[in-house]
């Protein structure tokens, strides 16, 4: 098990996904702050609009799909 002492968005939360892929990871999320720090740590982003149905701060990365 490994106990980090940060939370999501935090980039580094997202990297642990990323870390022991060989290739290409998304995360697809209804929250524009998952959003966020799943582009900051280099995943590829979807954002889904059901439940906010815009991004809403121009801060925040433009998703991937």
């Amino acid at each position: 098990m490994i106990w980090f002492r940060r939370q999501k968005p935090h980039p580094d939360v997202y990297a642990l996904a990323k870390q022991d892929s060989g290739s290409e990871v998304w995360l697809v999320a209804a929250h524009a702050w998952d959003i966020m720090g799943a582009a900051l740590a280099g995943l590829r982003t979807a954002f889904i609009t059901q439940e906010e149905k815009a991004l809403g701060f121009a801060v925040y990365p433009q998703p991937d799909g």
